[in-house]
């Protein structure tokens, strides 16, 4: 980037921007993940684990040391905010945003296969992340709501300072000129991209910040 006058001309182009989204994507999951360290072996591209080549999509392989079958939850360990695959994150952020929505819904919406729909409901909702419950005006149809307490985690989460993990993906260390700078910079942008109007998402996890 430089200056030409009172221009700034930027060799930065579609590609650069969509490939920086995704770097900053996965410095974040790796905060909610509570590692802090985004060049972590296990994350895979958009800060995925790798899979396992399956007829399900972003399953986990089962190989040891490496997350469960069950999307987000290590083996054994605390019930956390998840770190999902693609299609868990798909329904949930589905559900998170049609709230009482049916599986066939959810199935349409997601373009995921009925019967995946089915099982990562289910998995999210072994793990307290969703609640199902029957149709009152059709008792064969199982509705499925984000649970009360999971917004508050992710939001819990969600407020972890991000400094620590931004120095370690650019080397610089924590609390330097440097990271602060990226940071203010971030910021800005943040606040100048927030739309006018939040979605359903973002109102309950603002809501859900109100009462931690």
């Amino acid at each position: 980037m430089f200056h030409r006058g009172r221009c700034i001309v930027s060799d930065m182009n579609a590609l650069d921007l969509i490939v920086l989204g995704r770097q900053l994507t996965k410095i974040g999951e790796e905060v909610l993940r509570g590692s802090g360290d985004p060049a972590g072996q296990d994350a895979g591209e958009h800060g995925e684990r790798p899979v396992q080549a399956s007829g399900r999509p972003g399953q986990a392989s089962g190989r040891p040391g490496q997350a469960s079958g069950r999307p987000g939850q290590a083996s054994g360990g605390p019930r956390q905010a998840p770190f999902l695959p693609t299609g868990p994150s798909l329904v949930l952020r589905d559900v998170f945003a049609h709230p009482g929505s049916s599986i066939t819904d959810i199935t349409a919406r997601t373009g995921l296969p009925q019967s995946y729909v089915s099982e990562s409901v289910a998995r999210l909702r072994s793990q307290g992340i969703l609640e199902t419950s029957a149709d009152p005006a059709d008792g064969r149809r199982t509705l499925v709501r984000v649970s009360a307490g999971h917004p508050r985690t992710v939001a819990a989460k969600g407020s972890a300072p991000v400094d620590g993990a931004l120095a370690a993906a650019l080397g610089e260390p924590d609390g330097g000129p440097a990271v602060a700078e990226i940071v203010a910079t971030l910021s800005a942008l943040a606040e100048r991209l927030r739309p006018e109007s939040p979605g359903p998402i973002q109102r309950q996890l603002d809501q859900a910040r109100t009462e931690l």
